[in-house]
């Protein structure tokens, strides 16, 4: 029996699209750390993945073109925007602010398509087209540097170079996709009426095969890595298939993650606890009325890092900004250690070193050399 690529393709639009729905539904109900957004990104690519095999069934039913009609790119943005703000804010935030226009305008668009067929399929048709493709693509640019912002700014900063790495890539993959659709899309509508000539050799046949051999499959790369990453942010995900030794017994700690990690930003990070250089565990343990080993395990599982590690990841962005401020100039390498919360050069270099993989005069060359070069 032959296999052929259609016969693929559609397989692992079905595996992972409904794969994706139910990480989406876990992340909705359980709700953790942004988990309600997480589940918004799952949904929608689920969507992307398989509308097609329904489409004959949905088209017929007005109400249910709500939840599965086309048009979601212009949420990607606005959604993975506010899941990295409450990932690393642990407040909320403006959601209305975020999501009022992409809504408006979602609902205005299946409003005009759905419900006034005749109109939306009238000479006009090319101005809506057009129109919807350039807020998509506009949307999806603004978003795209509100993101990578947040990324520079903060998430940079806070996050373990290990777990950055995956977000900087849901990121890439995310965005990338907006942007690389809607850019298809409206090159295939400024070539839509080419009926000869290199227009229409591009509409023809690159274009259609881009997507076919690329889009596709990208669609599909992207839901397998959604699908991975939201069971790694999943605490359901590591409480009861990725116990190890180290917090195994632990339970109290396991059932607390958010509230741990709450208790660390309110008296740790936003006070800048981490300056004082005579720190230590247990005195963090009782400012945030959690033991010890709670605090410890914590940090093992979440951050992959000991309390000493996640201390020095902050003070070494401590120094990393008073370099920023050109502190530089008034303070040598170890009264900038000093000042940023470690007890001795020594201790700073070997800490630097560890997590930056230079060292911290190499760094500061850098930054003068970037200084030069502006």
């Amino acid at each position: 029996m032959e296999i052929s690529y259609d016969s693929i393709i559609w397989s692992l639009r079905f595996a992972i699209g409904f794969q994706l729905i139910l990480f989406g539904i876990l992340s909705l109900f359980k709700n953790e750390h942004g988990g309600f957004y997480l589940a918004i990104l799952c949904l929608i690519f689920s969507e992307f993945l398989l509308i097609k095999a329904f489409w004959d069934y949905f088209s017929a039913h007005p109400f249910l073109l709500l939840f599965f009609g086309g048009g979601k790119n212009i949420f990607i943005g606005p959604v993975l925007y506010l899941y990295l703000k409450r990932k690393l804010d642990q407040k909320e935030m403006h959601i209305l602010k975020h999501l009022a226009f992409p809504a408006i305008f979602y609902l205005l668009y299946l409003s005009l398509r759905y419900l006034f067929p005749d109109f939306y399929q009238s000479y006009r048709f090319p101005q809506l087209a057009l129109f919807n493709n350039l807020s998509n693509l506009g949307l999806g640019i603004i978003y795209s540097f509100l993101i990578a912002r947040l990324y520079q700014q903060k998430l940079r900063k806070l996050i373990i170079p290990k777990a950055r790495k995956n977000y900087l890539l849901l990121i890439c993959l995310l965005m990338g996709f907006v942007l690389l659709a809607e850019v298809m899309t409206l090159t295939s509508f400024l070539t839509s009426d080419a009926q000869s000539g290199l227009l229409y050799i591009l509409n023809e046949y690159y274009i259609q095969a881009f997507y076919l051999y690329v889009m596709v499959p990208a669609k599909l790369l992207i839901g397998l890595f959604l699908g991975l990453f939201c069971l790694g942010e999943s605490n359901f995900f590591r409480k009861y298939l990725q116990q190890t030794k180290a917090v195994k017994g632990n339970q109290y700690m396991l059932g607390h993650l958010e509230e741990i990690e709450v208790a660390l930003q309110q008296n740790l990070i936003q006070p800048k606890l981490y300056l004082n250089a005579d720190l230590n565990l247990k005195q963090l343990a009782e400012i945030t009325n959690f033991s010890s080993k709670q605090i410890s395990d914590y940090l093992q599982w979440e951050k992959g890092l000991t309390f000493r590690a996640y201390l020095n990841s902050f003070r070494i962005a401590a120094f990393k900004e008073l370099t920023a401020l050109n502190q530089q100039q008034y303070f040598d390498i170890e009264g900038l250690a000093l000042k940023s919360g470690f007890k001795s050069r020594s201790t700073f270099y070997r800490a630097f070193k560890e997590q930056e993989k230079m060292t911290p005069k190499k760094y500061l060359e850098q930054v003068e050399l970037k200084e030069k070069n502006k």
